[in-house]
């Protein structure tokens, strides 16, 4: 993605803090689990972090069974932006593990687990068998059929830049991206900025940079940066940029913050 996604914003804040909303709506007491390097901004949720880094979804679902002492978990991925109160309701009210097929695939994320699942979930984990499903299995969970949903966008994620920009496009989020040249590099685009709609940094760029010079091999070129809203530096070009955000573009060793 080039971004965390658990940063990455979404109708004026974070992802993360988007999807804690919703889910204390829907269940009140709501845990995040991250990576230890992730630094989160302040949430109403308690945060616990990977004991052991690197275990993917499955690691996710096991702290996150640790965690709780409702019987009862709704476990999401950070990437359901369509997520919604109602539906996560709804799958809690099964009484049960439960996930969604989807595509003919049984999607594990948002799904419902049982807390007794921990300790499985840990067998699991101990034997290399880290993928969701083999929990389900396990649990002899329910499966919602596809037929049942109202509409799928409450399961769908995001694993690149492009699928985060077609969810966007779908939401109501509207807005636009500004790129802001300074010094040489105002010189060589022609202009001063560009207002464009959602994109990635490197088609935002083609506009301007049609002799690639502020690219190399998909990043930032060097003798270039860019920064991000004015605090992230930037090198992927195709890190994804949403409505309302800034990008500065800039001649490198510049000791000036970026405004």
């Amino acid at each position: 993605m080039g971004r965390p996604k658990a940063l990455l914003p979404w109708q004026g804040r974070t992802l993360v803090e988007h999807l804690v909303e919703v889910l204390r709506e829907a269940c009140g007491d709501v845990v995040v689990v991250a990576s230890e390097e992730l630094e989160l901004p302040s949430l109403p949720a308690q945060v616990i972090r990977d004991r052991t880094p690197d275990l993917g979804p499955l690691g996710g679902i096991r702290e996150s069974l640790h965690a709780v002492q409702a019987e009862l978990v709704l476990v999401s991925g950070i990437d359901a932006p369509f997520l919604d109160a109602g539906f996560a309701r709804w799958l809690l009210s099964r009484g049960r593990t439960t996930a969604c097929r989807v595509g003919g695939r049984v999607q594990p994320f948002p799904g419902v687990y049982e807390r007794r699942l921990a300790p499985i979930a840990d067998a699991l984990i101990e034997q290399g068998r880290m993928r969701p499903p083999f929990l389900l299995e396990a649990a002899d969970f329910e499966c919602v059929e596809e037929a049942e949903l109202d509409s799928t966008d409450v399961v769908r994620s995001f694993n690149t830049p492009r699928e985060y920009l077609e969810a966007i496009e779908l939401s109501e989020w509207r807005g636009s991206v500004e790129v802001v040249f300074e010094g040489r590099c105002r010189r060589i685009a022609g202009v001063d900025r560009l207002i464009e709609s959602p994109g990635t940094l490197s088609g935002i760029l083609e506009i301007v940079d049609g002799d690639g010079e502020f690219s190399v091999s998909g990043h930032v070129a060097p003798g270039y940066e860019a920064w991000l809203n004015g605090t992230e530096p930037v090198r992927r070009l195709d890190v994804p940029l949403a409505p309302g955000e800034r990008v500065l573009l800039r001649v490198a060793g510049d000791d000036s913050r970026p405004i």
